[in-house]
C-alpha cells in the first residue's frame, strides 16, 4: 500500500508502527459494492491479528501457505482472492461498501 491516504476510487488507508508490529487500517469509503485492495508490505510477517478483537485471522503454515481459519475469516469484512498469488508480503482482498478493517502485522 502507499502511504496512508487517498487511494483509488475512495478507499482510504493508513499505517503506523507500534511496540515492533505494524497497525494498517483500511476502509471502502466509495459508493461502489466491492472494491479490489491489496496490501504489500515491506517485510515478512508472521501472523495478521484483527485489530482490536486479538484474533490471529492469518498466519502462514510450516510450507509458507497462508492459512485463515473459516470460522475466524467469518468475522472479517473482507474476502480474499488470488490465492495463488497470497504470501506473506503481499494480500489480496475484497471490500464491500462501507468496510472497515484495521489489523496488525507481525514481522518474522
Amino acid at each position: 500500500m502507499k502511504k496512508a491516504g487517498r487511494t483509488k476510487d475512495n478507499a482510504y488507508d493508513w499505517q503506523r508502527w507500534y511496540n515492533g508490529s505494524l497497525y494498517v487500517g483500511v476502509v471502502n469509503a466509495g459508493h461502489e459494492r466491492r472494491r479490489q485492495i491489496v496490501i504489500r508490505l515491506p517485510f515478512d510477517f508472521k501472523r495478521v491479528v484483527q485489530y482490536p478483537s486479538g484474533l490471529t485471522i492469518i498466519q502462514p503454515n510450516k510450507q509458507g501457505k497462508l492459512t485463515i481459519d473459516s470460522f475466524q475469516h467469518k468475522l472479517i469484512p473482507v474476502q480474499m482472492y488470488k490465492a495463488s498469488q497470497q504470501s506473506t508480503r503481499r494480500l489480496y482482498f475484497l471490500m464491500y461498501e462501507c468496510d472497515v478493517v484495521v489489523w496488525r502485522f507481525d514481522p518474522k
